[in-house]
């Protein structure tokens, strides 16, 4: 009876253990997306990468760095350019795994992200 009692309090161990080490990938934004003719690419860390132009061929492609934080409860996006320093917050309207739509509220401008990777 206390071999039993001692092999489950050893699998419950290895079971909270597993669940720690676990990334948290409830970040629908993790990933890279195409919006228009650019690709975002959206880090766990929190940095983004966002190339221009990336879908033509032969035009001039360069690249915004950033930081965005996704905040579910307020149905926001904000983002923040490093070579500008500016920042900008989004309403997101709609999340799923192949796509994201969000707007900016002063001016009603919509992007719309669909999942490459």
């Amino acid at each position: 009876m206390m071999k039993n009692k001692f092999l489950a309090f050893i699998c419950s161990i290895f079971v909270c253990l597993s669940f720690v080490s676990c990334e948290d990938n409830s970040n629908p934004f993790v990933g890279v997306w195409k919006e228009g003719v650019s690709q975002w690419d959206f880090k766990s860390s929190g940095a983004f990468v966002r190339t221009a132009n990336y879908y033509i061929s032969d035009a001039n492609k360069w690249t915004d760095t950033g930081t965005y934080f996704y905040n579910e409860e307020e149905g926001t996006l904000t983002l923040s350019y490093d070579r500008t320093g500016n920042t900008y917050v989004r309403t997101v309207k709609y999340v799923s795994y192949s796509s994201i739509v969000y707007y900016d509220p002063s001016d009603m401008t919509v992007w719309n992200l669909t999942r490459v990777e």
